[in-house]
C-alpha cells in the first residue's frame, strides 16, 4: 500500500472512531453496580446475564445479549485497516 492510500484510509478510520457513539468500558457484576457517574455512550457488560448497556447521559438502556464478539470484530478491523466507507461493494 501506498503512502497516500494509507494516509486517506488511516483518515477514514479515524473518523469512523471519532463518530462512533459508543464507548465499551468494561465489564460489571450485575446491573445494580453499574457505574452512577457513567458519561454518554458508555457501554458495560454484566457479567450475571451477559447483557450489555448503554448509558444514554440519563439512565441506562439495556441493548441485550453479549456484544463483544461484534465490537471485537470492528476494533480488529479498525486496528488492521480492514473499515473503510462503503464496505458493501
Amino acid at each position: 500500500m501506498d503512502l497516500i492510500t494509507y494516509a486517506l484510509l488511516k483518515r477514514a478510520i479515524d473518523e469512523i472512531k471519532a463518530l462512533s457513539p459508543f464507548t465499551y468500558i468494561g465489564s460489571v457484576a450485575n446491573k445494580e453496580v453499574l457505574p452512577q457517574n457513567a458519561k454518554k455512550g458508555e457501554v458495560y457488560t454484566t457479567l450475571d446475564d451477559g447483557a450489555e448497556y448503554l448509558y444514554d447521559g440519563v439512565r441506562w438502556i439495556n441493548l441485550g445479549a453479549d456484544l463483544s464478539a461484534i465490537k471485537n470484530d470492528i476494533q480488529y478491523l479498525m486496528d488492521n485497516s480492514l473499515l473503510i466507507e462503503g464496505g458493501n461493494e
